[in-house]
């Protein structure tokens, strides 16, 4: 699956509170803050089986590819 499809799958929320629902609202931010570059990063944790996250998250107004990570 390519990264937009990915994207489009894993941000949906469902307001539920539940850890696919936190994970949906992480991408729909890191999504505002770096836009199409973060395609490339779903369909690598995709391949290698991981999620994204940010590293070090406290005081940051802006996120960066940089700041992503695969866990």
């Amino acid at each position: 699956m390519n990264g937009q499809n990915l994207y489009l799958k894993l941000s949906k929320r469902d307001y539920s509170g539940s850890s696919q629902d936190e994970y949906a609202q992480l991408l729909g931010t890191l999504f505002n803050h770096v836009h199409s570059e973060i395609f490339n990063l779903l369909e690598k944790a995709e391949k290698l089986g991981k999620k994204l996250a940010v590293k070090n998250s406290e005081n940051l107004d802006e996120y960066t590819v940089e700041d992503i990570v695969l866990v």
